[in-house]
């Protein structure tokens, strides 16, 4: 079945055929192009079935580069340019490549860029040199005459495209990565918008109905791209994508008809109208004797057409739209009809329009819906049957700011509570709105609920506790800030603490909402009930009592509930000392029992800190002291009084002799520069448990720093550092390495090259590793006679063997010098005299 193309086929079979007859391509909404590196004929379509692009190879190998594809209306087939000899060749659709003509075009100059107009008479072609397009070449391709035009300087077409409805050019211009719409018969010239940077255009084309697009790479590269543009400023969006591609030309064939349909509106309810609009776009010449005709869903009746700007005979009514032996001129125009839904079930309804000959069972186009991607969709309506009297919807706003409450995706048709008609509405306030649906047999109200707050907006609870360490059988001061930076007071929240076990609250200091307090709750709960909090910051203050409990870290939340679900229901307290939020969290410091017992071991000329502080806050050590802090250096057991707390406890630190490590003294060595050294410690007394830890002051000289034994090869002078632990006690020792970085370097003094086999070639020779950059040498005129470059030293395949463009110097005296890089990463350079013997 032949589509909207094929109508502009019959209109123009036989008038212009410039080849011998063979078949062309199906104009069936596809678009045809170069592969950039293939040289190959690519079609490319969207696949209905998961609205992606579909790449097919309908050539492999063209036997020829081409560019400048076009799409000729008259015989249906693709005409370009050869790359290279600048020739006129066509592809017919049986995949033929001919060779039609020699243009004479010159072959200093490109022409990437082509497009035939609508009459099938001129091939437009883009003159090109580097970045710059030079002028407009019109080919007729009835007798092959060119027509130069110029084109303003500082673009760079890489494609074009023409408008079959009007005069327009669309070309992109790669300089400025935009679409340049012009007019050479106005000299006007329009830059569009530029492209995104993450997405690029490979060439153009429109269609039927006049629209512009292009194929290109879009998310950078990742994926091709179908983008529709807007042809009046540029805008564009990516209407599909498919698998990466890259093409260097493409074409479309817009000079039959297309049709796509909308409805308005395209949700509904039960007894209401919709306005259908057929837009029809003919990229062609008239053509005649057409029917439309539209087959209605059960429940849908046809009320009138509102316009028809094309001929017809009759109208049918009832469940069936149709015009008759309509004429539809090139252009793009539209016919306008109202339909009544009856009292139906909800659901989705599709119908699908058709222009068609009622002759002839091949022509035939049918409608497409704008709003989906899937070609030749049938248009869509939903139709929603509420069963509940309300339904209710929540917004947030941010002050100073508007959004729109759009009911429309419950009924097109209804009035706001302000007599708003159209269901979307605008809206600057917070507050409840509301959208009454109504038909003849179906009605509800949709109530919006808008929050309004500033943006971005704070609303929190700091809770710190005063002081973050206490002892059992204290006093700490539990204070939380509420901070309100949305702009707005929130009204009736709940505040709720409930504390741990062994707390209690003993007296509400400072509470901004005297009134609110509930005081029903138990000693270890706070609850301030239905209070409204007021911009800024208010401050609540406790005090809590810490009863006998064991010590340890205890973490205290609250929350405050009440809000709006669109500012989130319910906040949390957070600690504001720590980076996170979380709880905050008091230390209860002391003993679990009346006497704690500790271990310490003490490590051979060490010295301990014994430490009170997490027992109490007042103590008594064997020798008198009340400080927290007790230093020993012998074995033995230390009592420690902590007089702090609800009693007086007693804490015995028993220090014990620990574990000795015992490694070998400090080390040093001195190594050659390239060298490599085996630090092997002798370790005594290792205990149950070793670890070990090696430290490199220049951090990538060494091959292992968690072993025992470990290789290092350093580059200068360094310092190693090896640290042991047992379970109990630890050692160090350090390794201190020399670099003998001296340059061993050696040249003779004379040499002999007579080919005797005894001291015949000059070269540099080393022990070390060395890369010769450079070795030259020169005669006592400053004459450069021999150089080598980039050579390892050691080699004497690449010296020199005393000769000068094929001739032996005279025996004297030379001079050379060498540029030689080290293992260091250092370059120096080195010179002498060498003498040449007889």
């Amino acid at each position: 079945m032949l589509r909207s193309n094929s109508l502009w086929l019959l209109f123009f079979f036989g008038i212009l055929q410039t080849t011998a007859w063979s078949q062309g391509f199906n104009c069936d909404q596809a678009v045809y192009a170069l592969g950039e590196e293939s040289n190959n004929l690519v079609k490319i379509e969207i696949d209905p079935n998961n609205v992606a692009l579909v790449y097919t190879e309908i050539i492999a190998d063209l036997g020829i580069e081409l560019e400048a594809l076009a799409f000729r209306s008259t015989d249906q087939k693709l005409y370009a340019i050869s790359t290279g000899t600048k020739e006129l060749y066509q592809i017919d659709g049986d995949l033929n490549v001919n060779l039609v003509a020699n243009l004479g075009l010159s072959t200093n100059f490109d022409y990437e860029a082509g497009e035939i107009d609508r009459t099938g008479n001129n091939y437009y072609v883009i003159k090109s040199s580097g970045n710059n397009s030079e002028s407009l070449i019109r080919i007729n391709l009835s007798n092959n005459t060119l027509t130069e035009l110029p084109l303003l300087s500082g673009f760079k077409f890489l494609d074009i495209t023409l408008s079959p409805h009007d005069n327009w050019i669309y070309g992109y211009d790669e300089n400025d990565e935009r679409v340049i719409r012009f007019n050479l018969a106005a000299n006007d010239f329009l830059g569009l918008n530029p492209i995104k940077f993450e997405d690029t255009y490979q060439f153009l084309f429109t269609d039927d109905l006049g629209r512009l697009w292009g194929i290109g790479l879009a998310v950078g590269g990742v994926a091709s791209g179908m983008f529709n543009i807007n042809e009046q400023n540029g805008q564009y969006g990516t209407w599909v994508t498919g698998p990466e591609n890259y093409m260097k030309d493409g074409t479309s064939c817009p000079y039959g008809i297309s049709m796509i349909k909308k409805a308005d509106p395209k949700i509904t309810i039960p007894c209401t109208e919709i306005e259908y609009t057929l837009i029809i776009g003919n990229g062609g010449g008239t053509v005649s004797n057409l029917d439309l005709e539209t087959q209605f869903s059960n429940g849908f009746d046809y009320i009138s057409t509102d316009y028809n700007p094309y001929f017809s005979n009759d109208i049918s009514f009832g469940s069936n739209f149709e015009l008759t032996n309509l004429s539809i001129p090139q252009g793009v125009d539209s016919i306008v009809y109202t339909v009544e839904l009856g009292d139906i079930p909800g659901g989705e309804y599709k119908m699908q329009s058709r222009l068609y000959n009622s002759t002839n069972a091949m022509i035939e186009v049918l409608s497409d819906n704008e709003n989906t991607r899937t070609p030749l969709d049938s248009n869509l309506i939903t139709v929603n049957r509420i069963e509940e009297d309300s339904l209710f919807e929540n917004r947030f706003l941010c002050l100073g700011e508007t959004i729109i409450l759009d009911a429309s995706e419950y009924s097109g048709v209804g009035i706001w509570n302000n007599g708003v008609q159209n269901p979307q509405l605008e809206v600057s306030e917070g507050g409840q709105y509301r959208f009454q649906a109504f038909s003849e047999c179906q009605s509800f109200v949709v109530v919006y609920d808008v929050v309004i707050a500033s943006c971005p907006f704070t609303i929190a609870i700091d809770h710190r506790i005063i002081p973050n360490q206490t002892l059992p059988c204290s006093e700490v001061i539990f204070q939380y800030a509420f901070e309100n930076s949305s702009g707005v007071t929130q009204y009736n929240l709940d505040f709720y603490d409930t504390l741990r076990p062994g707390f209690q609250i003993v007296d509400i200091t400072r509470n901004p909402w005297p009134d609110k307090l509930n005081t029903a709750p138990q000693p270890e709960i706070l609850h301030i009930q239905n209070f409204d909090l007021g911009p800024g910051t208010d401050t609540l203050e406790m005090i809590v009592y810490v009863d006998d409990i064991n010590p340890g870290v205890y973490p205290n939340r609250s929350k405050l509930v009440g809000f709006p679900i669109e500012i989130g229901p319910f906040r949390e307290s957070d600690d504001p000392d720590t980076p996170l939020l979380d709880s905050t969290r008091l230390e209860v410091i002391g003993t679990v029992s009346d006497s704690v017992y500790i271990e310490i071991p003490l490590c051979e000329g060490d010295v301990l800190t014994l430490n009170g502080s997490p027992f109490g806050v007042d103590f008594l050590w064997p020798n008198g002291s009340t400080d927290s802090l007790y230093i020993v250096d012998e074995i033995g057991v230390y009592e420690l009084q902590v007089f702090s707390g609800c009693q007086v406890s007693y804490v015995f630190f028993d220090v014990f002799e620990g574990l000795n490590i015992e490694i070998e003294d400090d080390f040093f060595q001195t190594i050659r520069l390239g060298d490599s050294l085996l630090l092997d410690p002798q370790i005594l007394n290792l205990g149950d448990s070793l670890n070990f830890m090696w430290t490199d002051f220049q951090d990538t000289t060494m091959r292992c720093d968690t072993c025992l034994q470990s290789f290092a090869m350093p580059l200068r002078d360094n310092t190693y550092k090896l640290y042991v632990e047992n379970e109990e006690c630890k050692d160090s020792v350090y390794y201190e390495i020399t670099v003998d970085n001296s340059r061993r370097i050696y040249v003779p003094n004379v040499f002999s090259p007579n080919r005797d086999g005894n001291n015949d070639i000059l070269f540099i020779q080393t022990p070390d590793f060395a890369l010769i950059r450079s070795f030259e040498v020169y005669d006592r005129w400053g004459n450069r006679i021999f150089m080598v470059e980039n050579m390892e030293a050691n080699d004497s395949s690449q010296g020199w063997r005393g000769e000068f463009k094929n001739f032996h110097p005279v025996p004297g005296v030379y001079v050379w010098r060498a540029e030689i890089y080290f293992l260091d990463k250092k370059t120096e350079v080195f010179s002498g005299d060498i003498a040449i013997l007889p």
